[in-house]
């Protein structure tokens, strides 16, 4: 009797398990396709992707100007503003030493 019924329990859960999995798979099949992006109706007479223009000498300036920033802020050191850990206590130190000089290791 207590063998059927925990085998009953068993099957129960697992497939309560299984449906679920199987609700949230549709939801999410259903929400990816809500969701989607549409993809944008391109101009046909555009055949690549790269556009020229035409500069002028003020845009090559303002160009070789943000290159130029954009180089100096790459190349600054930046200093590592990051908090240090502080050193641990002597009591911890001396547990480790103890744990680790043990004889009963268990690995």
């Amino acid at each position: 009797m207590a063998l059927s019924q925990g085998l009953w329990v068993a099957a129960l859960g697992m497939t309560m398990v299984f449906v679920t999995l199987g609700v949230l798979l549709v939801a999410i099949v259903l929400l990816d396709r809500a969701f989607r992006p549409r993809p944008v109706a391109s101009a046909p007479d555009q055949s690549s992707g790269v556009t020229t223009m035409d500069a002028s000498g003020e845009d090559r300036a303002l160009a070789a100007a943000v290159g130029l920033a954009v180089a100096l802020a790459a190349s600054k050191h930046r200093p590592n503003n990051v908090a240090r850990p502080f050193a641990p206590s002597a009591w911890r130190v001396q547990g480790r030493r103890q744990q680790m000089s043990s004889s009963s290791r268990r690995w």
